[in-house]
Protein backbone atom coordinates (compact mmCIF):
# COMPACT_ATOMS: atom_id res chain seq x y z
CA UNK A 1 0.00 0.00 0.00
CA UNK A 2 2.37 2.63 1.46
CA UNK A 3 4.31 1.48 -2.08
CA UNK A 4 1.94 2.32 -4.16
CA UNK A 5 0.83 5.99 -2.37
CA UNK A 6 4.66 6.41 -3.26
CA UNK A 7 4.59 5.58 -7.09
CA UNK A 8 0.93 8.28 -7.11
CA UNK A 9 2.51 10.66 -5.70
CA UNK A 10 5.59 10.57 -7.80
CA UNK A 11 3.11 10.48 -10.88
CA UNK A 12 1.15 13.42 -9.53
CA UNK A 13 3.83 15.47 -9.43
CA UNK A 14 5.38 14.63 -12.95
CA UNK A 15 1.54 15.46 -13.97
CA UNK A 16 1.62 18.79 -12.25
CA UNK A 17 5.21 19.56 -13.95
CA UNK A 18 4.42 18.72 -16.94
CA UNK A 19 1.71 21.05 -16.36
CA UNK A 20 3.18 23.96 -14.62
CA UNK A 21 6.14 24.09 -17.63
CA UNK A 22 3.35 24.05 -20.20
CA UNK A 23 2.70 27.81 -18.87
CA UNK A 24 5.30 30.40 -19.63
CA UNK A 25 5.66 32.47 -16.75
CA UNK A 26 9.14 32.50 -15.02
CA UNK A 27 7.05 32.27 -11.42
CA UNK A 28 5.59 29.35 -12.36
CA UNK A 29 8.65 27.52 -13.83
CA UNK A 30 10.59 27.13 -10.51
CA UNK A 31 6.79 25.40 -9.25
CA UNK A 32 7.53 23.34 -12.16
CA UNK A 33 11.07 22.86 -11.03
CA UNK A 34 9.97 21.75 -7.66
CA UNK A 35 7.65 19.29 -8.63
CA UNK A 36 9.70 17.44 -11.05
CA UNK A 37 12.43 17.14 -8.54
CA UNK A 38 9.84 16.20 -5.81
CA UNK A 39 8.26 13.81 -8.44
CA UNK A 40 11.90 12.38 -8.87
CA UNK A 41 13.08 11.34 -5.69
CA UNK A 42 9.31 9.75 -4.78
CA UNK A 43 10.22 7.85 -7.66
CA UNK A 44 13.96 6.98 -6.53
CA UNK A 45 12.06 5.88 -3.25
CA UNK A 46 9.55 3.95 -5.07
CA UNK A 47 12.24 2.08 -6.91
CA UNK A 48 14.06 1.13 -3.55
CA UNK A 49 11.25 0.88 -0.86
CA UNK A 50 11.81 -3.03 -0.60
CA UNK A 51 15.28 -2.11 -0.08
CA UNK A 52 14.18 0.12 2.57
CA UNK A 53 11.69 -2.19 4.19
CA UNK A 54 14.57 -4.33 5.10
CA UNK A 55 16.72 -1.80 6.29
CA UNK A 56 17.36 -1.61 10.24
CA UNK A 57 15.22 1.51 11.73
CA UNK A 58 17.96 2.88 13.68
CA UNK A 59 20.29 2.82 10.15
CA UNK A 60 17.29 4.77 8.62
CA UNK A 61 17.78 7.35 11.84
CA UNK A 62 21.41 7.90 10.73
CA UNK A 63 20.99 8.43 7.12
CA UNK A 64 18.48 11.28 7.90
CA UNK A 65 19.80 12.69 10.33
CA UNK A 66 23.28 12.81 7.81
CA UNK A 67 21.08 14.08 5.24
CA UNK A 68 19.55 16.74 7.52
CA UNK A 69 23.21 18.09 8.48
CA UNK A 70 24.68 17.77 4.95
CA UNK A 71 21.51 20.09 3.91
CA UNK A 72 22.34 22.98 6.75
CA UNK A 73 26.07 22.57 6.27
CA UNK A 74 26.77 21.16 2.95
CA UNK A 75 31.12 20.96 3.60
CA UNK A 76 30.25 18.20 6.21
CA UNK A 77 29.06 15.96 3.03
CA UNK A 78 32.46 14.46 3.19
CA UNK A 79 32.22 13.92 6.68
CA UNK A 80 28.45 11.79 6.29
CA UNK A 81 30.14 9.87 3.04
CA UNK A 82 32.50 8.82 5.56
CA UNK A 83 30.27 8.07 8.48
CA UNK A 84 27.88 5.89 6.18
CA UNK A 85 31.03 4.10 4.69
CA UNK A 86 32.17 3.56 8.30
CA UNK A 87 28.81 1.56 9.04
CA UNK A 88 28.99 -0.38 5.71
CA UNK A 89 32.60 -1.78 6.37
CA UNK A 90 31.59 -2.35 10.80
CA UNK A 91 27.86 -3.07 10.70
CA UNK A 92 27.16 -7.39 12.50
CA UNK A 93 26.94 -9.55 9.53
CA UNK A 94 24.18 -11.44 11.25
CA UNK A 95 23.76 -14.17 8.74
CA UNK A 96 27.12 -14.64 8.03
CA UNK A 97 27.84 -15.09 11.56
CA UNK A 98 24.81 -17.65 11.97
CA UNK A 99 26.33 -19.73 8.99
CA UNK A 100 29.93 -19.88 10.42
CA UNK A 101 28.00 -20.95 13.88
CA UNK A 102 25.95 -23.66 11.78
CA UNK A 103 29.07 -24.69 10.28
CA UNK A 104 30.98 -25.05 13.20
CA UNK A 105 27.90 -27.49 14.43
CA UNK A 106 28.20 -29.98 11.68
CA UNK A 107 32.02 -30.29 12.25
CA UNK A 108 31.35 -31.05 16.18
Amino acid sequence: MQRTLLGLISLACFVVAAVLYSVTATDVSFAAAVALRVGLITLAWWLAYPSFAKMPRWLLLVIGALLIVVAIRPRTVLFAGLVLIAIALLRPRVKQLADAVAEQQRHD
